[in-house]
């Protein structure tokens, strides 16, 4: 299973549609879509005053709620065949599945010193989870700079991931 499901299965749908230009797409492209996107944000914000929901959840919900936001926003800015529609949900996938096999599944593996490692980063200023939070928010709201979100969503994953292996 993929590290965050929710947002890796959305992905692979959303690379499908897009590139066979499904009629579903103008649905994703609502008010309701972007509205639902920003109610699962708003959830999964919610969520963490839920001790007994895991932050694995909240992640997941998150994530998918920032893809439902960010396709239904920045299509007014970019056509739906652009390379960022086309391109971006494929990224997220071979990300997921990347840090799902490399990292979070060879978690036994790794080094006394590669765990102290993980445990610096993770514990870096710019890794917690309420400054990556309002970035990937942030950097939804500036299409012009469009590396922006998928970097930033690239280190909430990695943090997702070290979060799990220094779950142990």
């Amino acid at each position: 299973m993929p590290a965050l499901p929710i947002f890796t299965f959305s992905c692979l749908l959303l690379t499908y549609l897009v590139w066979n230009g499904s009629p579903l797409l103008p649905y994703l492209n609502s008010r309701w879509s972007l509205y639902i996107g920003l109610a699962a944000t708003v959830a999964s914000g919610a969520l963490t005053l839920s001790p007994r929901i895991h932050y694995r959840w909240r992640y997941d919900l998150f994530s998918f709620g920032c893809l439902l936001t960010w396709f239904a926003y920045w299509h007014q800015f970019f056509e739906i065949g652009a390379p960022v529609f086309s391109f971006y949900p494929v990224y997220f996938v071979l990300l997921s599945i990347f840090v799902t096999h490399f990292v979070i599944h060879k978690r036994s593996h790794l080094a006394a010193d590669q765990i102290q490692l993980m445990r610096i980063l993770y514990g870096f200023a710019g890794m917690r989870a309420p400054i990556l939070v309002v970035l990937v928010l942030g950097s939804l709201l500036i299409p012009g700079h469009y590396l922006i979100y998928p970097i930033v969503m690239t280190l909430l994953l990695v943090r997702y991931a070290f979060a799990v292996c220094l779950e142990e």
